[in-house]
């Protein structure tokens, strides 16, 4: 096994040839504690830790700003391209909790721009003028889907939808929509009132969902084995149907496919237009977390232990184009984080280390 602080991954090159390897060379790393919480942005990078939200350069790792006066417990924070939105708890280190809020910060100097006692509790989805979340209006609150104004943080809507639960996924914006998961299935909400636009069938247990563009895929279950849908973003009318071999909460996209990792180990890419398979590829083990695409590269966290490991997993790497296992990339801590974000940079929370690392994939002959 590679040490976990060098990532190699082998790829495929034209036939005859060495296929070589890939080797994630650190960028920078930075000193911290506590933080497991992290959102890129351009050229920002945000982290959320125990003791405040901090906004670095994500090209060098230079501290741009720093909050330590929020709070002691932080949601995942998210980032558009004027402001950083982040839930803060103060008390959340004692038994009672004496205030909840998410705060909205501007992204370049990390100063205050509104304060919203709404708490979300898995974070907002910036959409269209709103930001939308989640949560309640203050702790022991009623749960609701709320939509405050990205300018002032005043509500602008709020919809109690049955089936929620405080720590259901964060919503997914889709234009002038916006769509949550219930315990019932997928809602979509127009982000200007708050009206439902459609639902997806009743009584549908669904294990994720993922919006791209003009189609949204959920994932769910016929008895024992998986099943991933392609729904019109629109309407929510299905559009595909592709059988899977078991349950799967692993979800990705790239390009107009989507990838999809289950929980027995099959790694599959579906055409997004009609649902047909590309490739399907069988690892050794399942994976209950996304799919992370690092430019051609696909990492799938296996959920078995490393070997004579207790705490660390392994991420494999496969070949984007055509699903080829290239062997074992890293082990990550279970208390790690590794966030690819759409530019292709890979970032790596190490708590028990104390450090945050930018890691750059490289070709190496």
């Amino acid at each position: 096994m590679l040490p976990a602080s060098l990532l190699m991954l082998l790829l495929a090159l034209p036939a005859g040839s060495d296929p070589g390897r890939v080797e994630a060379h650190t960028n920078w790393s930075v000193d911290y504690s506590g933080f497991r919480r992290i959102a890129p942005g351009d050229e920002l990078v945000v982290l959320a830790q125990s003791d405040g939200v901090y906004g670095n350069d994500a090209a060098t790792g230079v501290s741009r700003w720093a909050r330590r006066d929020l709070g002691e417990g932080f949601g995942v924070p998210t980032v558009d391209a004027a402001r950083v939105y982040v839930g803060a708890a103060k008390g959340a280190d004692s038994a009672v909790t004496t205030e909840q809020a998410t705060h909205a910060l501007d992204r370049t100097t990390g100063e205050t721009r509104w304060r919203s006692p709404f708490w979300a509790y898995e974070g907002v989805a910036a959409a269209s003028e709103r930001v939308v979340g989640i949560g309640a209006m203050s702790s022991g609150g009623k749960l609701a889907v709320v939509a405050l104004r990205s300018n002032d943080g005043e509500v602008a809507w709020s919809s109690t939808l049955d089936g929620l639960w405080k720590t259901a996924p964060r919503p997914q914006a889709a234009g002038e929509l916006v769509l949550c998961r219930t315990q019932q299935g997928i809602v979509a909400l127009r982000v200007a009132d708050g009206a439902v636009a459609w639902r997806s069938a009743a009584n549908e247990s669904w294990a994720d969902f993922g919006v791209h563009g003009e189609v949204t895929v959920v994932l769910g279950a016929d008895d024992r084995r998986g099943r991933a849908r392609g729904l019109r973003t629109a309407d929510g009318a299905t559009l595909w149907t592709a059988q899977l071999s078991a349950p799967s909460t692993g979800l990705a996209f790239v390009a107009d496919d989507a990838l999809v990792s289950t929980w027995d180990g099959e790694v599959v890419r579906l055409d997004l237009a009609k649902g047909g398979e590309r490739w399907r590829t069988k690892l050794a083990a399942g994976s209950s977390a996304d799919p992370l695409v690092v430019s051609e590269i696909l990492l799938v966290r296996r959920d078995e232990r490393a070997a004579g490991s207790k705490s660390a997993r392994v991420w494999s790497a496969l070949e984007l184009a055509n699903g080829t296992v290239r062997g074992d990339a890293l082990e990550v801590e279970d208390k790690d984080t590794l966030v690819a974000d759409a530019r292709g940079r890979l970032w790596w929370s190490r708590p028990n280390l104390g450090k945050l690392c930018s890691l750059e994939l490289r070709r190496v002959p």
